[in-house]
């Protein structure tokens, strides 16, 4: 999970399309500050196992702007919070999900399944930069489950990183 500052979401994206790697079916994930789900993508389009959050989302285009949560994980390993569920799993999936699963008005507390391998990524952003993850107040503590580094996102800028 990389913690991210977006300060205009009609030019935030984030893909792991056509990007080098060995993980080849990735899921990305969006989580605000308190981390409540707020969009997701397993598969870009059915030619790819690839994930991408494509600019111009409507799920996103009325969030403030602020520091963001953007966890990237293999298929088949998913975010949960008390109730369950954060994003809806089976069906179509390369559409762009919202938070309606079970657990999707709570916060992240952890994750469910096994996933579908790991390997080396990377994501590339647009409209996002470095951001300074503060210690997290007694109810959003559930972050602190999982590793919250930074991400070069301004202009395109990759990272390289691993899955495990």
């Amino acid at each position: 999970m990389y913690a991210i500052l977006i300060s205009d979401f009609t030019a935030f994206s984030a893909t792991t399309v056509g990007s080098p790697g060995t993980l080849v079916d990735s899921q990305l994930f969006l989580f605000d500050g308190a981390g409540n789900g707020l969009i997701a993508n397993n598969d870009a389009a059915a030619a790819t196992l690839q994930s991408a959050i494509p600019s111009g989302s409507p799920l996103l285009t009325a969030l403030p702007s602020g520091v963001y949560y953007l966890l990237l994980d293999s298929s088949g390993r998913d975010p949960v919070s008390g109730g369950g569920a954060i994003f809806p799993t089976g069906g179509s999936t390369s559409s762009l999900l919202g938070p309606t699963g079970p657990g999707g008005g709570q916060p992240l507390t952890g994750y469910i399944g096994a996933g579908s391998g790991t390997g080396t990524y990377v994501i590339t952003l647009t409209g996002a930069s470095f951001a300074q993850a503060a210690a997290p107040e007694p109810g959003t503590a559930a972050l602190g489950l999982a590793a919250i580094g930074s991400l070069v996102g301004m202009g395109g800028l990759r990272r390289r990183c691993r899955v495990s």
